[in-house]
C-alpha cells in the first residue's frame, strides 16, 4: 500500500528584514535612476552626491551632511576630523555593533565602556558620567535599535565637561527628539545607509552630518585621500567617497523615511498588543522617537537559543542582537564588569520587522513566538 504524500504546502519563510519588499515601490523609478547615471558617466560623487548631500541635511535640519562610503567610515572620518588619538579616551557602550567601537580603536583613542539602562537598552547617563576622566576626549551615544539615547543628560555632560559629543545613528535615521532629529545634537551624526536601514541604499553608504564648517571641510578632505582643491594632500585621508549611485537612489526614497518609519511603528504596535502579558516575555518600553529599526524583546536567558531555534524552524528568521557585548570580544576586551549590558546580551530576541511588513506575517510571528514560550514555562525547571 503506498503511503500517501504530505501536500501541505510549505509556508514561505519571514525574514529579519525583507530589502526587496521595501524596494519594490521604488522599482520603476530606480531604472530611471539607473539610466540617469549610465548617461551621466559620473559614478563617484558629482552633482548626484551633492544633491543628495544637500536634501539630506535640510531633511535633519542641518547645515552639512557629507555622504562617504559607509556608516562605518561615517565614524572613523568624524573622529579623524576632531583629532582624536593615542592618549584619549572616547566613553561609549558596549551594546553595539563592533563598528562603533572599532572607529574609535582605528583613529588610536582609547574605548572607555559605560553600562546601559535595563530599560532602554541605550547607555546610562549616570553611567557614562562615572566613566569620564581629565583623558576623555568623546562621548560616542549609539542609538540602539532605533531608539533615541539619553541625549539631553549626555548634551550637558558634554557641555559640562568641554568634550565633543557625536552620535552613531546608523540604526537610527529620521528618530527624533524633543522635536530635533538625532544626528544633530552632538557635534556630529555618522549615519549608515547599509540596506537594511531605515533608510537603505543598494550597497554600502553612509554620512557624516555637522553644523560646524570646519569640521564638515575636514571630513570632505578625508573621505578622498585628504586632498585640498589644489590636489595636495593636507590630511592624512582615505578613500571614502559615496558612489553617485547610492546618492541618487537615497534621494529617490528620502522623502519618503517618515511614512517608512510610521509604518514600522505601525508594525510594532501590533507586536506590542499581540504580545503583551505573554509568560518571560518583556517588551521595548514605549518611546515617542523610536523607529524600530528592530523589535527587541528580552526572555530569559534559559529560554532564548530554544525559542530561537523553534522559530527558525517555523521558517521566522529571529535573531539575538548582540550575544557578545563588545568588552568581551577577544579584539577589544577589557576587564570591565558591565552588569546590565551582559544580561541584555544574553536575553535579547529581534523579532521580523520592515516597512512594509504583511500583517499576516505579524500574525504568524506572534502565533509561533506564543506557543513556543508556552513550551518554554512547560518544562521542568532543571
Amino acid at each position: 500500500m503506498k503511503r500517501a504524500m504530505n501536500t501541505t504546502p510549505a509556508l514561505p519563510p519571514i525574514p529579519i528584514s525583507d530589502v526587496a519588499a521595501d524596494w519594490a515601490p521604488f522599482a520603476e523609478e530606480a531604472e530611471r535612476v539607473f539610466q540617469r547615471l549610465i548617461l551621466s558617466g559620473r559614478f563617484v560623487l558629482g552633482p548626484e552626491v551633492e544633491r543628495f548631500e544637500a536634501d539630506f541635511a535640510a531633511y535633519l535640519g542641518a547645515d552639512y551632511a557629507i555622504g562617504v562610503s559607509s556608516g562605518s567610515d561615517a565614524l572613523l572620518l568624524t573622529l579623524q576630523a576632531l583629532g582624536l588619538g593615542p592618549g584619549d579616551e572616547v566613553v561609549t557602550t558596549s551594546l553595539t555593533f563592533v563598528a562603533t567601537v572599532e572607529a574609535i580603536c582605528r583613529v588610536g583613542a582609547q574605548p572607555v565602556f559605560a553600562d546601559i539602562c535595563p530599560k532602554t537598552l541605550n547607555v546610562d547617563a549616570a553611567a557614562v558620567a562615572a566613566a569620564m576622566s581629565p583623558r576623555t576626549k568623546c562621548i560616542l551615544a549609539v542609538h540602539l535599535f532605533g531608539r533615541p539615547a539619553p541625549l539631553p543628560e549626555l548634551a550637558h555632560l558634554a557641555q559640562r565637561h568641554g568634550v565633543a559629543l557625536v552620535e552613531d545613528v546608523a540604526q537610527a535615521t529620521g528618530a527624533e527628539l524633543e522635536g530635533r532629529r538625532l544626528g544633530t545634537w552632538g557635534v556630529a551624526g555618522a549615519f549608515s545607509f547599509f540596506p537594511t536601514k531605515n533608510l537603505g541604499a543598494m550597497g554600502d553608504g553612509g554620512a557624516v552630518v555637522t553644523r560646524d564648517a570646519a569640521l564638515a571641510r575636514r571630513v570632505q578632505g578625508l573621505r578622498q585621500h585628504g586632498l585640498d582643491t589644489h590636489g595636495r594632500a593636507v590630511f592624512r585621508g582615505q578613500n571614502a567617497r559615496l558612489d553617485a549611485l547610492q546618492g541618487a537612489l537615497l534621494r529617490l526614497k528620502l522623502p519618503h523615511l517618515d511614512a517608512s518609519n510610521q509604518a514600522r511603528r505601525t508594525m510594532a504596535a501590533r507586536y506590542q498588543a499581540a504580545l503583551t502579558g505573554l509568560p518571560g516575555l518583556e517588551l521595548p518600553e514605549a518611546c515617542p522617537g523610536h523607529v524600530f529599526h528592530h523589535f527587541p524583546c528580552r526572555l530569559p536567558p534559559q529560554w532564548r537559543d530554544d525559542v530561537v531555534a523553534d522559530m527558525q524552524a517555523g521558517a521566522i528568521d529571529v535573531r539575538a542582537y548582540y550575544r557578545t557585548p563588545v568588552h568581551l570580544m577577544p579584539a577589544y576586551a577589557q576587564q570591565v564588569h558591565l552588569p546590565c549590558a551582559e544580561a541584555a546580551a544574553a536575553q535579547i530576541l529581534c523579532l521580523p520587522l520592515w516597512a512594509t511588513m504583511p500583517v499576516t506575517a505579524v500574525e504568524r510571528v506572534t502565533q509561533r513566538l506564543a506557543q513556543s514560550l508556552q513550551r518554554q514555562q512547560r518544562k521542568p525547571s532543571p
